[in-house]
């Protein structure tokens, strides 16, 4: 199959998607888009290009305070025609001591009159937001990443899409000319832009926490809401409140399709000595055919420490599977299963024979 025609197929499957409508190629598309959230931009352009994003520009977006426990890295990813946009946030670095830091600090902060959400998760984002967001006004407008990246270099590293990966340099830095206007359009008369939101694990709780501000700021979600067509998240841990759930369940519920590897420990997080935090949206389990919806959410687990201890023992003994009744012992959590490597495989199960965005 031709490059330019997978391209046409993944940029015309995401166009043609509607809100509330899961799709599994589109998850298995997001599913790689997340994944390659944890490489140098350099990495991920070129792994997305080869992955139905050829000719686009790829934006990375890193901002890290240790003071303030907060590190996080976001991509934004615009296909060639620009008609599509996908957001990504990087999870939890296994060696980022900041990361495992924050996540672990639960105290909720309010959010909006909303309800309360963890504040290890919305304080990453509440200081990614103003970096994040002139990137994203150019690249729903349909100008170029790239461009609108100019301006402010320090804070951004960008990959052109007209520039090899020997001569991007890791990003490539640019220099010098004009933000586009963020009221401007080149979509004017046609249809609306895609957007998209995704991430794994930490990156998971990004992407939700990102929707949900899009949604209740008015200014964002008259310029961006009938744009995003789903938000896909991967290992994802639960984010907010039992009000907070409430609320956001009514507003996008329907859109946010998360998905569940085994006994991954971590979408059973924060454990309930934490506080009371519950799930938003519809949830997917990995099963030998793919992705199946469950109509029952997980709950939480009920110790950090106990269900840690339970997760590390899991992957422990994992490696000892070939050792009769060792490797039969079953456990509730696994640490093991939280790699985005079976997010991945599940992923590409049922896709593996259309041909199209598989690895």
């Amino acid at each position: 199959m031709a490059a330019g025609t997978a391209d046409n197929q993944v940029i015309e499957r995401l166009l043609q998607s509607r809100q509330g409508l899961y799709d599994r190629v589109i998850a298995n598309i997001m599913t790689n888009v997340a994944s390659w959230s944890y490489s140098d931009v350099t990495t991920f352009a070129d792994v997305m290009s080869r992955r139905g994003f050829g000719g686009g520009d790829t934006v990375s977006i890193n901002l890290e305070n240790d003071a303030l426990l907060v590190g996080t890295t976001a991509f934004l990813l615009q296909s060639a025609d620009r008609r599509v946009v996908v957001l990504s946030f990087r999870g939890t670095e296994p060696r980022s001591l900041i990361n495992w830091l924050g996540n672990i600090n639960a105290k909720v902060e309010p959010f909006h009159a909303m309800g309360y959400v963890h504040g290890g998760f919305y304080r990453p984002l509440l200081a990614l937001w103003n970096t994040l967001l002139p990137l994203l006004n150019a690249a729903i407008s349909g100008a170029s990443l790239c461009d609108a990246s100019q301006r402010s270099m320090e804070k951004y590293r960008c990959r052109p899409a007209d520039i090899s990966a020997a001569d991007a340099d890791e990003g490539a830095e640019l220099r010098g000319g004009d933000a586009p206007d963020p009221g401007a359009t080149m979509f004017e008369g046609e249809d609306e832009p895609a957007l998209y939101i995704t991430g794994h694990s930490l990156g998971a709780a990004l992407a939700v926490l990102a929707a949900a501000r899009i949604y209740t700021v008015s200014s964002l979600y008259d310029r961006y809401w009938k744009k995003l067509r789903g938000i896909y998240t991967f290992g994802q841990p639960m984010v907010g409140n039992q009000e907070f759930a409430r609320r956001y369940e009514r507003v996008f519920g329907q859109m946010l399709f998360r998905h569940i590897y085994e006994n991954d420990v971590v979408p059973r997080m924060p454990p309930r000595t934490a506080g009371d935090f519950r799930h938003v949206g519809e949830e997917y389990h990995s099963a030998d055919q793919g992705w199946v919806f469950q109509s029952k959410l997980v709950s939480q687990a009920r110790s950090f420490v106990g269900s840690t201890l339970t997760g590390v023992t899991a992957f422990l003994m994992d490696q000892l599977a070939g050792i009769p009744f060792l490797g039969r012992i079953p456990f509730p959590y696994s640490w093991e299963a939280h790699s985005p490597v079976n997010y991945l495989r599940v992923s590409q199960m049922a896709h593996a024979a259309m041909g199209i965005y598989t690895a």
